[in-house]
């Protein structure tokens, strides 16, 4: 229904109207593959999406974390052709940051280079690469500090 509802009206219809609805569908189906082509128009929803994206990739409950990190490859080519480097840059360091803090499915995505989500992997290193002050800048928004940011840019990547 959702669906059908984005497909056929207004974003800001959309939004004013199901907003809730639609935080919920993205929180408890993060990686419905259905509704990416639907919403490709509509950077407002893009944005509800990445916001539980953000979330769950960095989440402080492992279970939600790893399970984000597991399910991601699924979503390689989708989200690569829906989403700018910045926002691609940004999941990423959400994975890295729920690593840090020991979520052990992220650990290996991130130990393993991202080799699981190439096209993500891609986008990131043309975003880090066209401007490095913003990606640092970015880094430090999710991690808190710069610390590790070479190591994590030169490493990782």
């Amino acid at each position: 229904v959702i669906r059908s509802i984005v497909k056929h009206n207004d974003e800001s219809f959309v939004l004013d109207k199901f907003e809730g609805q639609l935080e919920e569908l993205f929180k408890d189906n993060i990686f419905g593959i259905g509704l990416f082509h639907d919403i490709s128009n509509s950077p407002e929803i893009i944005k509800l999406y990445l916001k539980e994206a953000y979330e769950q990739a960095g989440s402080y409950d492992f279970t939600i974390a790893n399970h984000f990190s597991s399910g991601i490859s699924n979503l390689d080519s989708y989200l690569s052709k829906l989403l700018v480097g910045e926002q691609v840059f940004l999941i990423i360091c959400n994975i890295h940051k729920a690593a840090i803090n020991g979520a052990f499915d992220a650990e290996s995505i991130r130990d393993s280079k991202f080799l699981s989500i190439p096209k993500l992997k891609n986008l990131s290193i043309q975003y880090i690469t066209a401007d490095r002050v913003a990606a640092k800048a970015k880094y430090e928004d999710v991690i808190g500090n710069t610390d590790e940011f070479e190591v994590f840019a030169d490493n990782y990547f």
